[in-house]
C-alpha cells in the first residue's frame, strides 16, 4: 500500500479547515506565498472573533449597568431624605425664594422617587455658625432617621468654607449622602464628592474676595 506524501497530507488537512482551504493543484514550491495567505486568513478570522467578542462584552456591560441603575433607584426610593431651604434675611422669607426652593426639591424627589420626609426652613445669614436647622439635621443623621440631605444649592448648608466643609465631612463620615439640585451633585459618587469640594473652595474664594474689596474700600475712605 502506497503511503501518501507529506504534501498531500498537508493539503488534505487544510481542506477540512474552511479558512485555510486551498486548491488541490496548488504549487507548494512557493512557501512564502502560502504562508502569507494563511496568515492573512488567520488575521481575518481573529478579527471576526474579536468583533463578536466585543459585542458580547458590550451586551454584558449594558445588562450590568441596567441592573445597577435599577437597584440604585430602588435603594434611593428607600432612603430617608431630609431637606433644608434657607434665605439670608427676613424680608426674603416673604417672597417666592423659599417657595421656589421647596418646589424644586419636591419635583426632584418626585422625579427620582426619593422619600422626602421633611423640609426645614431657615432665615439666617450664610456665615452664622449656630444654625438650628443644621444642628437638627445632624441629630437626625446621628440617630439614623436621615441618610440623605437634599438642598437647592450647596450654599444652603453653609457659605463659610471651613465650617461648611467640616459640617459636610462630618455628614459623609456618618454615611449621609448630600444632593444639590442646581449643581447636580450627588456625593454617593466619586465625581460628586470631587465637584462638591471644588464648589466649596470656589465659594470660599468668592467670599474672601468680597471681604477684601469691602475692607479695601473702607481703608480708602479714611485716607
Amino acid at each position: 500500500m502506497e503511503v501518501p506524501s507529506s504534501s498531500w497530507d498537508f493539503e488534505l488537512t487544510l481542506q477540512y479547515i474552511p479558512i485555510f482551504s486551498i486548491p488541490k493543484n496548488y504549487n507548494y514550491s512557493n512557501l512564502l506565498t502560502t504562508t502569507l495567505r494563511i496568515n492573512y486568513r488567520l488575521i481575518l478570522f481573529l478579527i471576526s472573533l474579536m468583533y463578536y467578542h466585543y459585542i458580547y462584552i458590550y451586551f454584558v456591560f449594558v445588562v450590568i449597568h441596567f441592573v445597577n441603575y435599577t437597584m440604585n433607584k430602588k435603594e434611593k426610593s428607600m432612603s430617608k431624605v431630609f431637606s433644608i431651604v434657607r434665605v439670608s434675611s427676613v424680608s426674603q422669607s416673604d417672597n417666592t425664594s423659599l417657595l421656589n426652593q421647596k418646589d424644586v426639591i419636591r419635583n426632584y424627589c418626585e422625579l427620582y422617587n426619593l422619600n422626602l420626609i421633611e423640609i426645614i426652613e431657615e432665615v439666617y445669614s450664610g456665615t452664622t455658625e449656630d444654625r438650628d436647622g443644621l444642628n437638627y439635621l445632624m441629630d437626625k443623621v446621628k440617630s439614623g432617621e436621615c441618610d440623605t440631605i437634599i438642598v437647592y444649592k450647596i450654599d444652603r448648608l453653609m457659605r463659610d468654607f471651613r465650617s461648611g466643609i467640616n459640617y459636610i465631612t462630618d455628614l459623609m463620615d456618618l454615611g449621609c449622602e448630600i444632593i444639590s439640585t442646581q449643581e447636580q451633585i450627588d456625593t454617593s459618587s466619586i465625581s460628586g464628592k470631587f465637584f462638591l469640594n471644588m464648589l466649596l473652595s470656589l465659594s470660599e474664594m468668592d467670599i474672601s474676595t468680597i471681604k477684601f474689596r469691602l475692607n479695601n474700600g473702607k481703608s480708602h475712605r479714611f485716607l
